[in-house]
């Protein structure tokens, strides 16, 4: 480096670097003078030629140079420094004021003075030269000094402005000059994106639903109308997204005189999310408030439930709404209230069990609120009804109470919406805190009004208590409690009951039926009642009415399905929704009952059940009050009774003697007498002669059937001998016997019905039935006559079908209830009462359905009863052996041994058996039996009379079976309705036929027991 002079190196680095380039005529005067300066300058003396080095690495604040550093006045020097990145300030001293040079210094950047020629002169000349070059001089630092100030300051505004959490920007004339790097994050847009020509802010930053509203605020500012510089919008990125934005606005007057504004905008989305959740809660809080208030101000369940469901309704704009609470039991979800649902829909969701996997019952199971977005598109919807409402989503919630142990739930709360209703994280809160003071609400008014019952049930309690102490007759008991209980606890129907001696009637002493007493009423089976089941357990039931069409009701304790008992199945048919049945129990033994009927399908409660037992309890001390008082009365009565039944019974067991005596003797002459008949039927082709053959054995079938009744008397158990019956043929039979009443009355009756049609079952009884329909049927026709149409016809593969029709009068609709009640008649003297009982029960027991149809006016007035029986299945292997009596070489034929000591039977028998292409060969008693068949290896199957001389036919089966223990021993014998099944196995018996045997009967046997032998 070219060799440099110092001056005043004591002074700070940081003050004003000046450097001299002058003559040494004014180094000294000039260096001296700027030494003196406030503040303190540094000042150094330098060559020429290391100005340009010395600018390039330090900061130098002034140059003064003299003209005569070259012949361009220093100009081609300062075009050097001024290209670094601070070039310093210039002063170029001239001599002369003269020098042409001068112009050109001022257009190089440098400030040009004149200075006289000598140095002596400098302090000297006019003014003060040297005191204006160092005015000159102080004037340029201090410039120098404040524009690095401002240049400083201008850095760090920038840097505070581009370092803000605010977008800034700069507007003129609707178009961005600059913005700050969060605004350009924040929209998505870089600075030279914005400041494009053809960028519009109201276009591509402003969002579609707020740019009506700033054009408008626009052309306020436009017509000088005072503005709020403060405002809110939706703002838009660069991806579409919107988001809400707060702009503060400042119009200015910019650099180049133009007008523009100045913004600083803020993201406000979390803001304004939080100020509508706020809003939102704030709602949330009044609709609660609101709800509150009216439900703790409500009169009872009911009115809380209802104003409950309008509340739901209006609160979440629903379209329909409702409350369903669980049962006593826990297990069913009752719909109590519901708003704008559907009738239909409404009876689906009456009852719902608590384990189905509907929505409802899934909700309270899990107890959390359930939200469905799509009813026609969601797995736990499923009643079909409910899918089909015009509501696109639902959203449910369990109701809960405080328990001793943690919250309840006690039942669920719906909403079903609308389409285009979406819910919201908001809804969902609303409705659990909805669920919750409902929940509570609901708990208070059901313990409120369960107070309330219990303390009316107390005082009826002692009402009932004070009237019984004050009567001893039993009717005055009954009488007293059925009319308190009907008054008190709002039964429709009251029954007092006592249980017979024997406990398998109850017995009604009084019935109340809407107050009114009800005057004809006949004993009750205790299996055909739930007072038979209480009178069991010694514990109140209750059953309530099931739905139509099923059979089965749901036992309020437990929850389990319960078949219907026949008493309160018929009630429930008639309107009674609640059967509860209440014991009586005196000296811990079950003595009668209570039996109530309720309108509503909701069961009791349990202090309801208690204060009703409580009722039971006092009825049982009256009535023993009762009892005691009149004791010697019923003693003699009984003492009476008892006689009488001893009489009763002794000539009971000599009628039954002398009667099976009398039906043994009877199935020998039937037997006789059908086998005939049914040889004849099956060797004669002449019309007449099977005419009168097939009347025979129709009128010794009957016979024997009378006689197995016979023999039923003082026995309990009875086996229905079932055989293929011809539907068809039971209808020309009733005809033919109904014909007497039928012609008398000019009564039209006919038949129709495919002759193939088979059941399985007692044709006596099938024919008794008919016969009874059609005997009720002429009863119901005007004394004009009228017709009856008998049908029978294929329901189904399994079922067959029998109508009975007729143009009578029809049932009266009050009547048509109980016509299968036993004893109840229309006819007065003139009737029993027990036709439809006896006919319904025998259809029952052949496994089919009695139902009855009637019609009172109209085109198809008149009575059906329609008779459902199974259909028999494989009867062509049956009628093959009855029906085709003359063919030869069965592929199951049999040699067979006949044992009977009348030689009519034993003909018989072999007849039949050999029209069948059987072998038979015969004996007349035991002995000759036991010969023949040690003699006869081939023989199959044997058949004995149980009445034998010499030895009995169960010594004979069991010596047999020694003999031959794969020998077949059928046993016939007239003594069959009365023969112990069990017995006779042990004795070697295989198989028993009763006497009078049938033809097709008997081959059936023979077939089966050949079959199962081989």
């Amino acid at each position: 480096m070219p060799s440099s002079q110092t001056i005043g190196s004591m002074t700070r680095v940081s003050d004003p670097l000046v450097l001299l380039v002058v003559d040494e005529a004014f180094q000294a005067p000039l260096a001296g003078a700027l030494l003196g300066r406030a503040p303190p300058v540094r000042v150094e003396v330098v060559a020429a030629d290391d100005v340009v080095e010395l600018c390039a690495t330090r900061r130098v604040d002034l140059l003064v140079l003299s003209a005569d550093v070259d012949d361009t006045a220093g100009t081609r020097l300062l075009t050097e420094v001024q290209a670094f990145s601070s070039p310093p300030r210039a002063v170029v001293l001239f001599t002369t004021s003269d020098d042409p040079r001068r112009p050109q210094v001022v257009r190089a950047g440098a400030w040009e003075f004149v200075l006289p020629s000598s140095a002596a002169s400098i302090g000297t000349s006019a003014g003060g030269a040297l005191e204006a070059l160092l005015a000159l001089i102080d004037r340029l630092l201090i410039s120098d000094a404040r524009d690095a100030r401002l240049d400083a300051q201008g850095r760090q505004f920038r840097a505070l402005v581009e370092a803000s959490s605010d977008g800034i920007y700069i507007l003129q004339n609707g178009s961005f000059t600059w913005a700050n790097r969060r605004f350009q994050e924040m929209v998505g847009y870089s600075n030279t994106e914005l400041t494009a020509p053809g960028f519009s802010m109201g276009e591509q930053i402003v969002a579609p639903e707020s740019r009506a509203w700033l054009d408008d605020r626009g052309r306020r500012v436009d017509a000088g109308l005072v503005v709020e510089p403060r405002y809110e919008f939706r703002a838009q990125r660069r991806t579409g997204e919107a988001f809400d934005a707060q702009v503060s606005i400042a119009y200015l007057d910019l650099d180049d005189g133009k007008a523009g504004a100045l913004g600083i905008m803020q993201d406000i989305t979390e803001r304004k999310s939080f100020e509508d959740l706020l809003l939102q809660k704030n709602k949330e809080l009044q609709h609660l408030n609101a709800l509150s208030s009216v439900v703790q101000h409500s009169e009872g369940l009911d009115q809380l439930l209802h104003l409950g469901c309008t509340h739901l309704t209006r609160i979440f704009g629903a379209g329909a709404a409702g409350i369903s609470l669980l049962s006593t039991n826990r297990r069913t979800l009752t719909l109590k209230v519901s708003a704008h649902l559907p009738d239909d829909v409404a009876n689906d969701m009456q009852d719902l069990p608590w384990d189905s996997p509907s929505l409802l019952a899934t909700a309270v199971r899990m107890d959390a609120i359930a939200v469905v977005d799509d009813l026609a598109d969601d797995h736990r919807i499923i009643l079909p009804s409910v899918r089909a409402l015009p509501f696109k989503s639902a959203i449910v919630v369990p109701l809960r109470r405080r328990g001793t142990t943690g919250d309840v739930v006690i039942g669920a709360a719906f909403c079903m919406l609308p389409i285009g209703r979406i819910l919201d994280a908001g809804d969902r809160d609303l409705m659990i805190a909805i669920g919750n003071v409902l929940g509570s609400a609901i708990e208070r008014a059901a313990l409120l009004e369960s107070e309330q019952r219990a303390n009316i049930r107390l005082v009826a309690l002692d009402e009932i208590a004070m009237a019984l102490s004050s009567t001893l007759d039993p009717d005055d008991v009954a009488l007293t409690v059925a009319r308190s209980v009907h008054r008190i606890f709002g039964a429709t129907r009251v029954m007092i009951a006592t249980l017979d001696n024997e406990g398998g009637f109850f017995v009604p002493q009084h019935v109340l039926d809407d107050g009114e007493s009800v005057a004809a009423f006949v004993p009750l089976p205790c299996d055909d009642t739930i007072m038979g089941i209480a009178a069991d357990s010694r514990a109140p039931v209750q059953r309530v009415r099931p739905r139509e069409g099923v059979d089965v009701s749901i036992n309020p304790v437990d929850g389990r399905a319960v078949q219907l008992r026949p008493y309160e199945a018929a009630l429930f048919r008639q309107g009674v929704g609640t059967a509860v049945a209440i014991p009586v129990i005196i000296d811990n033994v079950v003595t009668g009952a209570l039996w109530l009927g309720y309108a509503s399908t909701t069961p009791l409660a349990e202090t309801e059940l208690h204060v009703l037992s409580a009722i039971g309890i006092h009825v049982a001390i009256a009535t023993k009050n009762a009892m005691l008082f009149s004791s010697r009365e019923r003693a003699l009565e009984k003492l009476h009774a008892a006689q009488q039944k001893l009489v009763d019974s002794e000539k009971l067991n000599a009628i039954g003697l002398i009667a099976h005596g009398v039906a043994h003797d009877f199935n020998n002459v039937l037997g006789s007498i059908l086998g005939r008949a049914q040889l004849l039927r099956s060797q004669t082709h002449e019309a007449t002669l099977l005419k009168h053959a097939e009347i025979i054995e129709q009128a010794a079938r009957d016979g024997a059937e009378t006689v197995r009744r016979i023999q039923e008397i003082g026995r309990q158990e009875q086996d229905d001998d079932f055989v293929p019956v011809g539907a068809r043929s039971i209808l020309d039979d009733v005809i033919e016997l109904t014909r007497p009443r039928t012609d008398s009355k000019g009564v039209t009756i006919t038949a129709v019905g495919d002759e193939t049609i088979r059941v399985a079952g007692n044709p006596s009884e099938l024919r008794e039935v008919l016969i009874n329909l059609v005997h009720n049927a002429v009863d119901a026709l005007p004394a004009e006559g009228g017709q009856i149409h008998l049908t029978t016809s294929l329901a189904d593969h399994n079922t067959v079908r029998i109508d009975v029709v007729d143009n009578g009068l029809g049932i009266p609709e009050e009547v048509i209830g109980r016509i299968f009640d036993p004893y109840f008649t229309t006819k007065g003297q003139r009737g029993t009462g027990l036709g439809l009982s006896v006919s319904h029960s025998i259809i029952r027991r052949h496994g089919g359905v009695m139902l009855v149809h009637s019609q009172r006016s109209g085109p198809a007035q008149g009575t059906t009863f329609t008779l459902t029986l199974p259909a028999l299945q494989h009867v062509d292997d049956v009628e093959s052996t009855s029906t085709d009596l003359t063919t030869a070489g069965s592929p199951r034929r049999a040699h067979v041994l006949v044992v009977d000591d009348e030689e009519n039977i034993r003909e018989i028998l072999a007849e039949m058996l050999m029209t069948a292409n059987h072998e038979v060969i015969t004996a007349a008693d035991g002995a000759e039996a036991l010969h023949k068949l040690q003699s006869s290896p081939q023989i199959d199957l044997v058949f004995t009379d149980l009445g034998l001389p010499g030895m009995s036919g169960y010594e004979l089966a069991q010596e047999m079976k020694r003999l031959r223990p794969d020998l077949v021993v059928g046993l016939v014998t007239g003594w069959g309705a009365t023969l112990d099944p069990e017995k006779a196995r042990e004795h070697g018996v295989d198989l028993v036929v009763s006497k009078p045997f049938r033809f097709e009967q008997l081959l059936a046997i023979v077939d089966e027991a050949m079959r199962t032998r081989h």
